[in-house]
């Protein structure tokens, strides 16, 4: 009795695991950024039915070699028809996967999504209404066989039907129902594009008021109508109505958002002149380095006059001054390019003074000690006696 116990229970469960996977509606929350748990946890698995609803997708993101590509975890279609429909009405309503479409920074980072598909068993895949197909048997062919007797002889003589062909007929090529676009590309800004995605926001200079519009088709039996590319009315989206060989219709919408030109900024990061207060440089606004020999300053009265008024400068190591150091007049122009200006000091050196002052000192010593030999040596001589 505890066996049967714990198999109800464990029925139960799985019941209520199964209206969960799929419980999932047109307005079930995606997520474009989910893990590997949660996005498996989002998708069901395969469901048999014969009517209508949503299921929920898990698709993988990866950008490898610089371009998005997406793959479903399970599949595109969870849905088996009970009533034979095998070309089902699919429709992703809501998508949390737009992002990943187009270029991308390669990476080997693997992303998850989800999305909600509404499947319909009772249309065709376009949109058209389902009908069973009539199942035709084959004729089926009788023999019968008369007997004849007569009193000198017995034969027998067999009667068949003849066998008759079911109608020939031709099976009409079914018309294709293909009536996405490839791509988008215009000859004002750019689009991030997708078949699935049908709206789109596209940036346009200030001032234009015609765009060329190319679109590509999927199926080269399909075909299109561009409108509100020429003398645009900004209240309205530029439309593009893709109608398949079927005549099934689908329309993609590109909003028009309109900017203003970017202003060109200045790039002059030049200095028209540099002077040095006490000192003469030759300066030329193309002549980035100098070398300047100075006193015992240790700091220097520095006047630069920029060659554009929407830049400016800054100058940096213009303090304690020895024997080699650099000052730097650091010129940034509008735009952000910049010019160093750069000034090498070189101070005078007083060792050859000291030197002179030692020579003559050492000169003078000498000198001095020479005569002062010379002295006393006299004075030794006049105090020697003679016998």
């Amino acid at each position: 009795m505890r066996h049967i116990f714990k198999i109800i229970l464990f029925v139960f469960a799985l019941n209520v695991f199964i209206s969960n996977a799929y419980a999932v509606s047109y307005n079930t929350p995606v997520k474009s950024d989910m893990t590997y748990g949660e996005c498996l946890a989002f998708q069901g698995g395969i469901k048999t039915t014969s009517g209508n609803g949503y299921y929920g997708n898990c698709i993988k993101a990866t950008c490898y070699s610089g371009v998005w590509q997406t793959e479903y975890r399970i599949s595109n279609d969870l849905i088996v028809c009970t009533n034979g429909n095998d070309s089902k009405y699919l429709q992703i309503i809501n998508n949390g996967c737009v992002s990943y479409i187009g270029s991308c920074k390669p990476t080997t980072t693997v992303k998850y999504c989800s999305a909600v598909t509404y499947f319909d068993c009772d249309k065709t895949s376009s949109g058209g209404i389902y009908t069973q197909p009539v199942i035709t048997t084959k004729p089926t062919t009788k023999t019968t066989t008369t007997k004849t007797t007569t009193r000198t002889t017995r034969t027998t003589r067999t009667t068949r039907t003849p066998i008759i062909p079911p109608n020939q007929t031709t099976t009409p090529i079914p018309k294709s129902s293909n009536n996405y676009l490839t791509n988008i590309e215009f000859d004002q800004g750019k689009i991030n594009f997708s078949k699935i995605v049908q709206e789109y926001t596209l940036k346009i200079l200030e001032g234009i008021n015609a765009i060329d519009v190319n679109p590509v088709l999927e199926d080269e039996k399909a075909s299109f109508i561009v409108a509100n590319n020429t003398d645009i009315n900004f209240d309205l989206p530029i439309t593009i109505t893709v109608t398949a060989e079927n005549g099934e219709v689908r329309v993609y919408t590109i909003k028009l958002k309109q900017i203003i030109a970017e202003e060109v900024l200045d790039s002059n990061s030049k200095l028209s002149s540099l002077s040095i207060a006490g000192y003469n440089i030759k300066f030329s606004p193309d002549v980035f380095s100098y070398k300047l020999k100075i006193n015992n300053e240790e700091k220097l009265e520095i006047e630069a006059v920029l060659a554009s008024s929407t830049s400016s400068y800054k100058v940096k190591g213009n303090s304690k001054l020895k024997n080699r150091s650099k000052i730097e007049i650091i010129v940034t122009a509008e735009d952000d390019s910049e010019s160093i200006y750069l000034i090498n000091i070189k101070k005078s050196n007083n060792s050859s003074g000291i030197i002179v002052v030692l020579l003559v000192v050492g000169i003078a010593g000498y000198v001095g000690f020479k005569l002062f030999k010379k002295f006393t040596s006299k004075e030794k001589d006049s105090n020697y006696e003679y016998e």
